[in-house]
């Protein structure tokens, strides 16, 4: 079955290097991430690309590292052929959509050209990791007037909120017209907006990295302290 991503090509801040990489990501038809570090994780299961990123980055906290993790782990292995990406331009903007074509694969030349001022080998930043995307024409800078996207490098979205993104739906709309739970990492810098469920409002959906489970955060107002409502 189809399944749709939200990824972010190059970092906006960095304009130039913004504009750059995703001129070339649209002339050879790709896309692609960093954590240049790693190098080749091809071969790597799931056990050893965790014992991978302890290695590589060892003192990062535990929610960064189950990030990294995460998000080299879909777009190694859960992304497939005929999946939807959607490339982000911020958190505001849609630079455009593509039908992956290809599978996954490391390509240091590639990183080179697509980032001249990253060296590959220099750069914890640089981008070597690809995947083949045919860009749509016809589905190009939508721009919304609030912020849309998170600020994860990869993630998978429902069909439901894809389609109402093409429709250039406001956040609010969106939120409206779905249930969906989204974890919010702090750690790694997310917004911590409310998150609205079946039953409410959810402050703060997180998952515990031994057992899995979800684990739902409530905050209290001018409280140092917060309540462990349920465990999913």
């Amino acid at each position: 079955m189809k399944r749709f991503w939200i990824i972010a090509p190059a970092p906006v801040e960095e304009i130039n290097t913004f504009e750059k990489a995703w001129e070339y990501d649209l002339i050879h038809n790709v896309i692609a991430i960093g954590w240049a570090a790693m190098g080749d994780i091809s071969s790597l299961n799931e056990n050893q690309l965790k014992d991978k990123i302890e290695e590589i980055y060892p003192n990062l906290k535990p929610g960064v590292k189950t990030s990294y993790f995460n998000s080299l782990w879909n777009f190694w292995h859960n992304i497939q052929l005929g999946d939807i990406i959607i490339a982000r331009k911020g958190r505001k903007r849609i630079a455009a959509v593509g039908k992956v074509t290809g599978t996954t694969f490391y390509d240091t030349e590639m990183g080179k050209e697509r980032m001249p001022d990253r060296q590959v080998n220099a750069s914890p930043y640089a981008y070597q990791y690809f995947i083949p995307v045919e860009w749509m024409n016809d589905k190009k800078n939508i721009v919304f007037d609030k912020q849309v996207f998170s600020m994860q490098t990869i993630y998978e979205i429902a069909e439901s909120k894809y389609e109402m993104f093409l429709k250039g739906n406001t956040p609010d709309e969106i939120e409206e017209a779905e249930h969906e739970i989204e974890i919010v990492n702090k750690e790694e810098g997310n917004d911590s907006n409310q998150y609205l469920t079946d039953v409410g409002r959810i402050d703060i959906l997180a998952q515990d990295t031994e057992t899995n489970s979800y684990v739902v955060i409530e905050l209290k107002k001018e409280r140092n302290q917060t309540k462990l409502l349920d465990k999913l």
